[in-house]
């Protein structure tokens, strides 16, 4: 159960369900993690960063970060709304590695980042009696941690103030990252900085921008301006942001906004565990298909039906001592053709799966990739030719052997038992490598351990009566 008897939130459970969460995700692979993993990622970081540290302190001042690519200014504008320098700050370059909080003197002590490991800074200014401001770093950042602290910031958001450079705009903006703060209600406010007389038509190109990828928010603009040797713009640049800043906190509710969080807490997990089911339900069929046999029959027996006419076509001269140089050229060729076409056929097959998949090389349990596989496929059809076609046979043997390399591939290519020599055991093979392929992945431990964890926690977290309780003692 999510709530207690008296309708507040458990940190415990809440705790233990990101906990096992990450116990099947393991650490983040890459900056550039996509589908259910980056979604689960997303639903922890909330729990650690925005629930949890709101359960031990939910009177606090409303967290405002400020986030954006690089260069985009957002430490000066972080300087500039507090009114003296707290962060480093650089036209170009990411200078912001470790996020820094800045907040009241009051709260110093019991401020919580979550699972966020961030310098602290105190000060008396007015403003940080309502809310606490983040510099985070780059979201664009290629180091794989720098990445994922910038969006556990983001996560823990109550406002994100989002930075962009007037001049580096229309580079890689993380739109699923700010879908996912405004799908959870969190207030974006846009802000097209450093912005002079030659980039002022910048503003109505963001703005396009913005509504096609359906982004709701102000959108502000904040001109260059000559930098003091304290780098804090003036309030006639940066009063509107402000302004602004205040007037949405004043709009933010504890209550609405906790429950708003669980509310898409919820329904990502909802959303996650549709996509494994889906997932699954994509695999086992191309694992059925793969089982039954090749899956480009038609093109396999298109090619057996040519190399049966050439063969066919060398039938006048396998006794002429003139012409056999030439025959045995051309059976050595189709001999080649025949380990190549049947090679194909099988790596065509596993390929198919692996994009199935959604991933270049299959990632199973034992670790097997694709290549390995397709090695196996090689040693096979490379076993099964050198038991048909003998290297150092007379051409007549030659003709023979390929002839039963040609009837073999068409038994492969068809999938039948034939009989129970070197084709057959060739068929078998194959089969069996199709086999152990599709079972493993099937019963893929990551998949079915991402499906067990995610629906215990939908069941764990799912909505009580009690939520339409007041939550005034939170």
């Amino acid at each position: 159960m999510t709530m207690t008897s008296q309708g507040k939130l458990r940190p415990d459970l809440l705790a233990d369900v990101a906990d096992d969460i990450e116990g099947v995700l393991g650490p983040p692979r890459s900056v550039a993690e996509v589908g259910v993993d980056r979604d689960l990622r997303e639903v922890v970081s909330v729990i650690r960063n925005f629930l949890l540290p709101r359960l031990s302190g939910p009177r606090r001042p409303f967290k405002v970060a400020f986030a954006g690519p690089t260069g985009g200014g957002k430490s000066t504008l972080v300087n500039s709304v507090v009114g003296r320098r707290v962060t480093r700050s650089g036209p170009l370059r990411p200078t912001t590695m470790k996020p820094l909080l800045y907040t009241s003197q009051k709260y110093a002590d019991a401020e919580s980042m979550g699972s966020v490991d961030a310098d602290v800074a105190t000060g008396d200014a007015p403003i940080l009696k309502l809310i606490s401001l983040i510099d985070t770093p780059d979201i664009d950042s290629t180091n794989t941690r720098n990445h994922q602290v910038a969006r556990d910031v983001v996560a823990g958001a109550d406002v994100v103030v989002f930075v962009a450079s007037a001049l580096r705009y229309a580079d890689l903006v993380p739109w699923e990252m700010l879908r996912f703060v405004q799908r959870r209600g969190v207030p974006v406010i846009f802000v097209l900085n450093r912005v002079t007389r030659e980039t002022t038509g910048a503003m109505v190109d963001y703005r396009s921008r913005l509504r096609a990828e359906g982004m709701v928010g102000p959108v502000l603009t904040v001109m260059e301006h000559r930098m003091p040797v304290e780098g804090i713009l003036p309030l006639s640049a940066i009063g509107p942001l402000r302004d602004e800043i205040l007037e949405v906190i004043g709009d933010l509710d504890h209550e609405r906004g906790m429950k708003s969080c669980m509310e898409a807490v919820r329904s990502d997990l909802v959303g996650v565990s549709q996509k494994i089911n889906a997932d699954l339900v994509r695999v086992e069929r191309v694992a059925e298909h793969l089982a039954g046999g090749l899956i480009d029959a038609g093109g396999g027996m298109e090619l057996a039906s040519e190399w049966q006419r050439r063969l066919d076509s060398l039938g006048g001269v396998v006794n002429s001592l003139f012409r056999r140089p030439w025959a045995r050229a051309e059976l050595a060729k189709l001999e080649s053709e025949i380990r190549n076409g049947l090679i194909s056929l099988v790596e065509k097959d596993l390929r198919v799966f692996a994009l199935a998949r959604g991933q270049l090389v299959i990632d199973l349990t034992e670790s097997v990739t694709l290549d390995e596989r397709l090695e196996s496929v090689d040693g096979a059809v490379e076993n099964w030719l050198s038991a048909l076609v003998p290297s150092d046979g007379s051409l007549s043997v030659r003709r023979l052997g390929v002839s039963q390399a040609i009837e073999g591939f068409r038994s492969v290519v068809e999938g039948g038992s034939g009989d129970d020599g070197p084709t057959e055991h060739l068929a078998a093979q194959i089969r069996e490598i199709y086999e152990s392929l599709a079972s493993e992945i099937v019963s893929s431990t990551h998949d079915a351990a991402l499906l067990d964890v995610v629906n215990r926690a939908r069941a764990r977290l799912r909505p009580e009566p009690a939520l339409s309780r007041s939550l005034s003692g939170w």
